[in-house]
């Protein structure tokens, strides 16, 4: 398997001048993040596809009079503590889905109402 710093260093190479560094620079990251986790055979489930494996009873409850906005994190950790405490730790998803969902923005950390 090639390195991660070949990788990266052949992503900088194809820098485009129009680009800001930095932002080229997370794309890169965001493109070996991917590479490595498909040479890997890591298949990480979405939030929707995970929400759908959750409880209805218990999916009702936590989203009631809030489906109409993206899932806050409080909102994941509540389902997820009530899984936890019904012992079905296989229902969970792993810790790099639910990084996945925060940097891709499935499920928002804080929701900001405009004043």
């Amino acid at each position: 398997m090639v390195s991660i710093a070949s990788n990266y260093r052949y992503l900088l190479l194809r820098f485009p001048a129009h680009e800001n560094i930095q932002t080229y620079e997370l794309k890169c990251i965001k493109d070996i993040y991917e590479i490595v986790c498909n040479n890997r055979g890591v298949s990480m489930k979405s939030f929707n596809d995970w929400w759908k494996t959750v409880p209805e009873d218990l999916r009702n409850k936590t989203r009631k009079g809030d489906e109409g906005n993206k899932p806050l994190l409080n909102q994941v950790n509540y389902v997820l503590l009530h899984l936890h405490l019904a012992g079905k730790h296989d229902a969970k998803p792993s810790h790099n889905e639910l990084k996945d969902w925060l940097h891709s923005g499935q499920v928002d950390v804080l929701r900001m109402s405009a004043k």
